[in-house]
């Protein structure tokens, strides 16, 4: 009885060893830079500490924490390329990497009519994101969906826990 009890919590085991592995996900827009953070069971990384750091010189750039959606947003000043560093409970932690070019805005500039270009891009903008929130919505689900915990992953889990098991059982034994 006892044998098929161990059996047993062996072969559940490995299903929550993996249950906190952490996805991380950059999204930019203009000038606004958002990580949105997943546990591979699709829970928001809640009070993640986020680390972004400017990715060719490795400085650190800002730091803060994840909301209750597992978001940390905030605008950035000039483009650059980033790394994403969110941390999460008991250590886990995802990296994720964005590269942002130059705006094109930047390299070039045309006459124009006379036109109040403030308002022309807040209308402009304004339609984008409602032309494109669904799309950011799909995609992090779909993201949230890929990044989860896969078959491999844990068989990988059992065979770490079986082969724990079997070293400590050959020492058990070697003792008797």
């Amino acid at each position: 009885m006892k044998k098929l009890l161990l059996a047993l919590l062996l072969l559940l085991f490995p299903l929550t060893a993996y249950a906190h592995k952490i996805s991380a996900f950059v999204d930019f827009d203009g000038d606004k830079v958002t990580v949105m953070s997943y546990f591979s069971d699709g829970t928001p990384v809640r009070e993640g500490k986020v680390e972004v750091y400017d990715r060719e010189t490795g400085e650190l750039l800002l730091t803060g924490r994840t909301d209750r959606n597992g978001e940390f947003s905030f605008k950035l000043k000039k483009p650059r390329n980033l790394k994403v560093v969110v941390t999460g409970e008991l250590g886990h932690r995802a990296v994720s990497e964005l590269e942002l070019l130059p705006r094109p805005e930047a390299e070039r500039r045309e006459e124009l009519p006379e036109v109040n270009t403030d308002v022309l891009r807040r209308v402009v903008r304004e339609e984008l994101e409602k032309q494109l929130e669904p799309l950011r919505v799909e995609l992090s689900e779909v993201r949230r969906a890929l990044s989860g915990t896969s078959f491999k992953d844990i068989f990988a889990g059992l065979g770490w826990i079986l082969g724990i098991f079997g070293g400590i059982s050959l020492v058990l034994s070697r003792r008797h």
